[in-house]
């Protein structure tokens, strides 16, 4: 295993979850619900299902779209998102 190939993901990672919102779901969640194991096993689950898709389909999008413009995609996407977001707020 490449240790430091490991760390690069577990960091970025990490720190991209810090307060987004699927973080701030599951804070939610165990405060509510008041069984907090269940949805640490739960989120765990989600997570796991999700990045493994995210994994597999990532793996053979590289092999067919060249790896720029699958950034691109990936980022207009992203901010894709975020507008549609910020416009569903402002209209509430």
């Amino acid at each position: 295993m490449n240790i430091k190939m490991f760390f690069l993901v577990f960091l970025t990672i990490f720190m991209m979850e810090l307060g987004d919102k699927t973080q701030l779901s599951i804070l939610n969640f165990a405060a509510s619900l008041k069984s907090p194991f269940l949805v640490f096993l739960s989120a765990i689950l989600a997570l796991g299902i999700s990045t493994l898709l995210a994994v597999l389909i990532g793996d053979n999008l590289f092999r067919l779209i060249p790896l720029k413009l699958l950034r691109f995609i990936s980022g207009g996407i992203f901010l894709l998102l975020g507008v549609l977001i910020i416009i569903r707020e402002i209209s509430h």
